[in-house]
């Protein structure tokens, strides 16, 4: 969702992307639409779906950008098949 700001700019924001990237996943994973998923998120609301993806067939690669450990970053990585830590100079922000 985005909407201009006084001075013009565009602001972005997130309204129930979690919700529509769950109900993605578990879609794919029941139409077979895919072996593997890539997720790009550190949002531990996804491990839900991760695990019906899972349950399905489909293999998980997670990749977050976390570089401290907290016990929902933990379940995250653990509920993928596989995880990639992101460095963030790897990418340059977009202007």
């Amino acid at each position: 969702m985005q909407r201009k700001s006084k001075n013009g700019r565009l602001i972005t924001a997130q309204k129930g992307v979690d919700v529509k990237m769950a109900i993605d996943l578990i879609e794919f994973a029941d139409q077979r639409i895919t072996d593997v998923i890539v997720l790009i998120t550190g949002d531990s609301d996804l491990i839900p779906a991760i695990r019906v993806a899972k349950n399905k067939g489909v293999n998980v690669l997670l990749c977050t950008f976390f570089t401290k450990q907290s016990s929902l970053v933990n379940e995250l990585v653990k509920s993928a098949d596989f995880h990639f830590l992101l460095k963030s100079d790897l990418f340059t922000p977009y202007k």
